[in-house]
């Protein structure tokens, strides 16, 4: 629907043209050409380049015409296939015609489906009216410069290629840190890692008396977490510090900031879940940005050790720690296209929610426990299922 309106806009003013985009590639190269390395061919969505193995793919536009003082960020949404370049680098022309600078951001090529790639763009040389601009495909070695692809057979499709002032937040409610630490920062007196499937957070307090300085970790700018309808968040950490009180801070709206407490066990010798219900005030609503994690201690002895935070979600359930379903399990999971969900009761309903909350998936008809989520995208998502007693119970799974 999306590329459908644009290009009925386009019919009906045909004179504005394709100058600063977006460019959607809707059956067309939308005013871009191919350069060597490649082949190209124009789809229905997306514009499909093929490496030939020449050297370092790319696609240019000669006549751009982006306002480069409005617009900072280059953001091009692409899909590539195995072994598929893992370099993206934005050139730019000097403002003395002496050369090129460039930009980059590092691609993975074993996503399945469409991601976006930002590029920031901000440059001495970025400003006016840009028209000479090139995308080009490299791999990444840890240099500016990247290293060739050469390689031949590859697919790289191109959905969209936009500039937009800023990097726009992601909105995000599960956060599971398998690769990364998916926008938690550290802020006050403490690291953090992603490391084996956790958040790591190291304290930075002394451990002794009198240290009252808490450690944070807040959401940084890139994402943002979906509060409308989903007041419950659950917290899934193992504690290895003396610190016995956990707050989550939010802002309220009106320039201060909600807090929401509670005590939580010291050198934990497995995970706990905590569940907070931050929907008890009015100001949880909308999309929050800037929500912090606040670790403390009520003696004023703030610790030094490492806090695992194995996962966070946010949504509409009021507790995921205190499930009453025993015996409760799934497999395979990670899945690919069925999951078998195994109650000692039999289940009269399963609700599948994606990392925003989003309910995408429910049925109250399984034939041997057998679920198929072969429709669901690549990643996280929460399983909730109620059994023939009415108990209910959730899990984690992965959609591969």
């Amino acid at each position: 629907m999306r590329k459908i309106t644009l290009l009925s806009i386009l019919m009906a003013v045909p004179f504005f043209g394709l100058a600063q985009g977006p460019w959607e590639f809707t059956g067309t190269e939308d005013g871009w050409s191919r350069g060597g390395g490649c082949t190209a061919a124009t789809g229905a969505t997306a514009w499909t380049l093929t490496t030939n193995g020449g050297n370092n793919p790319n696609f240019t536009n000669e006549s751009a015409g982006v306002d480069a003082d409005a617009n900072t960020v280059a953001a091009v949404t692409l899909r590539l296939s195995a072994g598929g370049p893992t370099y993206l680098r934005l050139r730019i022309q000097k403002d003395d015609l002496s050369g090129f600078v460039y930009k980059t951001v590092v691609l993975d090529p074993t996503q399945t489906d469409f991601v976006t790639y930002y590029i920031d763009a901000t440059d001495s040389n970025w400003s006016g009216t840009e028209n000479n601009i090139r995308f080009q495909f490299k791999d990444n070695d840890g240099t500016n410069s990247g290293t060739n692809h050469s390689t031949t057979g590859e697919t790289i499709e191109i959905d969209t290629v936009e500039f937009l002032p800023s990097i726009p937040a992601t909105v995000q409610n599960t956060y599971t840190f398998d690769s990364s630490e998916e926008g938690w920062d550290d802020t006050i007196r403490c690291s953090v890692a992603a490391n084996n499937g956790n958040l790591e957070v190291q304290l930075a307090g002394t451990g002794t008396p009198g240290d009252t300085n808490n450690s944070k970790v807040a959401l940084n700018s890139l994402y943002v977490i979906d509060a409308t309808g989903n007041p419950y968040l659950h917290i899934t950490l193992k504690n290895n510090t003396n610190d016995d009180q956990l707050k989550i801070v939010y802002p309220d709206g009106m320039g201060g900031n909600v807090t929401v407490t509670q005590t939580i066990s010291t050198n934990d010798t497995d995970f706990v879940t905590y569940d907070f219900n931050l929907g008890s005030n009015p100001a949880w609503t909308g999309e929050k940005a800037g929500v912090e994690l606040v670790f403390d201690d009520t003696v004023g002895q703030e610790g030094n050790g490492l806090f695992e935070i194995d996962s966070i979600v946010v949504d509409n359930i009021l507790s995921t720690s205190d499930n009453s379903i025993s015996s409760f399990s799934v497999s395979p999971n990670p899945a690919d296209t069925f999951i078998y969900i195994n109650v000692l009761n039999g289940v009269i309903n399963a609700e599948i929610f994606d990392i925003t909350g989003k309910k995408v998936l429910e049925t109250n008809r399984l034939i041997d426990n057998k679920l198929d989520i072969s429709q669901l995208r690549s990643g996280v998502y929460l399983l909730r299922v109620t059994d023939e007693t009415s108990n209910k119970a959730v899990k984690r799974i992965i959609k591969q």
